[in-house]
């Protein structure tokens, strides 16, 4: 009888996925977890979606059945194994999630060390134009991923990352929210 409880009870502790922050994925290798970040470089395919999830700083390829939004925050939950000696996870399902709270940096300090704010979620207002976010200061990102309007005043919540193809910083959103008045 005290068998079948331990079979039980094992059986119930990994139905559950543990929560695990993305820098921690490579401990987890062959586990079932939970993680969470933003969607970037979606590529669907007949096996689904192909997509990589960051936060922190962290990142980790994803493959699904579908793949998100480009930008948008997700929660992912499958095993953690290698791909070619590349870790993935490898998602049984994908929910969209609330952004987390995002720091509120001026244009000035992103603009003075934009590498001390990639990666980080953080929320800025300004003016779309041009293929940009920009300040009344003159302070400028190129726009990445997200939702953004063709111009217009807006605030947005997201990352910053450094694109290598144009050596430029990009603002990747995950929510934008336009002004209206």
């Amino acid at each position: 009888m005290s068998l079948v409880v331990l079979a039980a009870l094992l059986w119930i502790a990994d139905s559950r996925p543990t929560e695990v922050a993305l820098s921690e994925a490579a401990r987890y290798e062959g586990a079932w977890v939970r993680v969470a970040g933003q969607a970037h470089d979606v590529h669907l395919d007949a096996d689904g979606g192909w997509f990589t999830l960051s936060a922190a700083g962290a990142k980790l390829q994803v493959q699904a059945p579908e793949g998100p939004v480009s930008g948008a925050w997700v929660e992912a939950t499958g095993r953690i194994a290698r791909l070619g000696g590349k870790l993935t996870l490898f998602a049984d399902a994908l929910r969209q999630v609330p952004v987390p709270s995002a720091e509120r940096p001026s244009w000035s300090d992103v603009a003075r060390d934009p590498e001390s704010w990639r990666e980080r979620i953080v929320a800025l207002d300004g003016w779309v134009a041009h293929g940009e976010l920009a300040d009344r200061d003159g302070h400028s990102v190129r726009l990445g991923v997200g939702a953004w309007p063709k111009e217009g005043a807006i605030s947005a919540t997201g990352t910053l990352r450094f694109d290598d193809g144009c050596l430029c910083h990009r603002f990747d959103a995950a929510e934008v929210r336009t002004w209206t008045g």
